[in-house]
C-alpha cells in the first residue's frame, strides 16, 4: 500500500492528464470520477458524449471536472490518427 500511496502523493503535486478509452464502462466513468476527485489530474473520456452523459446519471456519477471527447466528431481525428499511426510504427 505504501507504493500507491507514493504515486498518489506524487501525482496530486505534479497532475496529469490521462485518457480513459471506453468511456461508457461504468468501472471507467468510476475511474475517471475518482482520479478527478484525488485531485491526481484532469481526466479524459473518450466516446459518445450522450451516451457517456446518459450511463453518469444512470450510475449517479458527476461529469464535473471530467473532459469528455467523441474520436469520430473530434476536429483532431487526422492528428490523433497520424500521432498513433507513428506511435504504432516506432513501438511495434
Amino acid at each position: 500500500m505504501r507504493f500507491i500511496g507514493s504515486i498518489i502523493e506524487k501525482l496530486q503535486r505534479h497532475p496529469k492528464r490521462i485518457v480513459f478509452p471506453e468511456g461508457t464502462e461504468p468501472r471507467v466513468l468510476q475511474a475517471a470520477r475518482q482520479y478527478y476527485s484525488l485531485r491526481l489530474g484532469a481526466p479524459i473520456l473518450l466516446g459518445d458524449r450522450t451516451k457517456i452523459k446518459d450511463i453518469a446519471a444512470a450510475l449517479s456519477v458527476s461529469l464535473e471536472g471530467i473532459r469528455i471527447i467523441n474520436p469520430a466528431e473530434s476536429e483532431d481525428l487526422e492528428n490523433f490518427s497520424r500521432r498513433f499511426e507513428i506511435l504504432r510504427r516506432t513501438k511495434g
